[in-house]
């Protein structure tokens, strides 16, 4: 999750908000690792990082709409 495409800022998470792979986006941040106080911080944190273009995770996902 620290990788970050050196072109886009993109890190994997990102990546696959912007393929519309809704499932494995959805799997991570539920995933039963970030469970703990820490964690959550840690998923705020990934949630609204910025990549090179300044977008957010969040906002990558929200902007999306509905799958046809």
């Amino acid at each position: 999750m620290f990788f970050s495409d050196d072109e886009t800022g993109d890190n994997p998470i990102m990546l696959a908000a912007k393929l519309r792979h809704k499932d494995l986006v959805s799997s991570v941040l539920r995933s039963n690792r970030f469970d703990g106080t820490d964690d959550m911080d840690f998923l705020a944190e990934l949630i609204h990082s910025r990549n090179a273009t300044g977008q957010t995770l969040l906002a990558m996902v929200a902007l999306q709409g509905k799958l046809t």
